[in-house]
């Protein structure tokens, strides 16, 4: 299935390497997995789909309360102690609600990871040690399918060198921990793009309508996916013949219309109202801006509950929707200072990249702000009382700066494969876009950064075959 074109007896003595990096990569996510599993990660994000999934298992639907939450972050000591890699309250320890009639849905709450948990619920106690074991297995197994894109679109060496940069990049591991909507789109994406590929490589129409349910199914983990789906396409264009981009594409749009007909019909019959996506464009445009700047970007009013009543008058709950909150001030920033945006948005895509992204090493010591604050030490005190941790932070650094820049090496190295390179580019930016080119937080992107992987493993390999070839060439002359 992973093997690709491979002659016969090439396969089994691939997939024995293959395996063996599942094995290292399982056992990175096993370990972070035990070092993590009753902390939060998500940065209290673990809390708001729990309360969604108990709503569902009892019966009252995606639904949060503001009350309660605040009495679980008390509880947690988020205020006290930063809330990061702290114990997690566990659901069967959450205090009662209140006020339960302040329950309200999120309209623009996406249902896939809240289904994902509530139905990992439905089957084992209500602990949050369930869903990240299992998320740590899904991200493990995540090496397949890396290496069948890689080996399609590029070499053998490559593929087997993707798979194992993924196996070993840790900030993947500690974003399997995280239970929240985050790493979703990741693992959707993949496995989107793998059955593309392979549709690419066979023509079967059933990897086309697989990797086009996949694809609807990543919209329905994170609303702006909708971006992705579109974006992705047109990075696509170079790949395919505009026969085979416009089917491909023709029958994604098609799965993906029919199921957000479905969200929509169900917005309406529980909020009263044809609730399609969170924020979209307009909360893409500001994500990150600061909300009490009135002189640059106007005056943000805070948005409001609505009350959905029978008609007799008794409420029924209430619906948050923050599409009327974002619409106006981003209008008003594109109308104003349109230049300033593009200017903006361009450096933030060239940023990106290079953000770094959480390893999980907090368990060597604080960070340099929690240390100042806590002893008012300086730099010289914090390298001489965590010189380990210091020094690890310097290499990660250089590892990731050295990823970025061989990623898009790849480009120059390997030039004749440059098609192939721009559609994996596009699956990384993609989610750039997705998430907004102000403010891109490392928990959103660092499940992403597996594109970088497969162009920096493609950039390596290319760049061993030319120093192989070149040292051929030399003894040849030689000889």
């Amino acid at each position: 299935m992973f093997a690709g074109d491979l002659p016969d007896c090439q396969v089994e003595q691939v997939m024995k390497k293959l395996h063996s990096i599942f094995l290292l990569s399982l056992v990175i996510h096993l370990i972070y997995f035990w070092i993590y599993r009753d902390k939060s990660t998500a940065n209290d994000y673990e809390y708001y789909y729990a309360q969604q999934a108990l709503g569902v298992l009892g019966g009252r639907g995606m639904v949060n309360n503001d009350d309660q939450y605040a009495e679980i972050e008390k509880l947690h000591g988020r205020f006290a102690d930063g809330g990061a890699n702290t114990p997690l309250i566990q659901p069967t320890n959450f205090p009662g609600k209140k006020m339960p009639d302040d329950d309200y849905h999120n309209a623009y709450a996406m249902p896939f990871a809240t289904w994902f948990l509530a139905l990992i619920w439905k089957c084992v106690p209500h602990h949050f040690v369930w869903p990240k074991l299992i998320q740590a297995l899904i991200s493990a197994v995540m090496i397949y399918p890396i290496y069948g894109i890689t080996l399609r679109l590029f070499n053998k060496r490559a593929a087997l060198l993707s798979s194992l940069l993924y196996a070993i990049w840790l900030p993947l591991a500690y974003s399997s921990t995280q239970v929240s909507g985050h790493p979703w789109p990741a693992y959707t994406q993949i496995i989107a793009i793998y059955l593309l590929v392979r549709f690419l490589r066979t023509d079967r129409p059933v990897y086309l309508m697989l990797s086009s349910m996949i694809f609807a199914i990543s919209v329905m983990a994170r609303e702006t996916l909708v971006i992705f789906v579109v974006t992705q396409s047109l990075f696509a264009i170079p790949l395919f013949t505009w026969k085979r981009w416009l089917k491909v594409f023709t029958a994604v749009y098609i799965v993906t219309a029919v199921v957000l007909g479905c969200w929509l019909c169900r917005n309406m019959h529980s909020l009263g109202k044809p609730v399609l996506l969170r924020t979209g464009f307009y909360g893409g445009i500001l994500s990150g801006i600061s909300h009490d700047d009135p002189v640059k970007y106007g005056k943000i009013e805070p948005y409001t509950f609505e009350p959905k009543t029978y008609t007799n008058g008794t409420r029924v709950h209430l619906y948050g929707d923050m599409s009327e909150f974002w619409k106006p001030v981003a209008l008003d920033l594109l109308k104003h200072n349109p230049k300033d945006y593009l200017k903006w948005s361009a450096i933030r895509l060239l940023k990106t990249p290079f953000l770094h992204t959480i390893w999980g090493f907090e368990i060597l010591g604080p960070t340099r702000a929690e240390y100042k604050k806590t002893t008012g030490g300086n730099f010289i005190h914090y390298l001489k009382d965590y010189p380990v941790y210091v020094a690890v932070k310097i290499l990660v650094r250089l590892m990731e700066v050295g990823l970025v820049v061989m990623s898009f090496l790849v480009f120059w190295i390997d030039r004749e494969k440059w098609r192939e390179s721009l559609f994996i580019v596009g699956c990384y930016y993609v989610f750039v876009l997705c998430h907004a080119p102000f403010d891109i937080l490392t928990r959103f992107i660092t499940p992403h950064v597996w594109a970088l992987l497969v162009l920096a493993a493609a950039g390596i390999s290319a760049l061993t075959e030319k120093r192989k070839s070149s040292l051929y060439v030399q003894e040849q002359q030689k000889s």
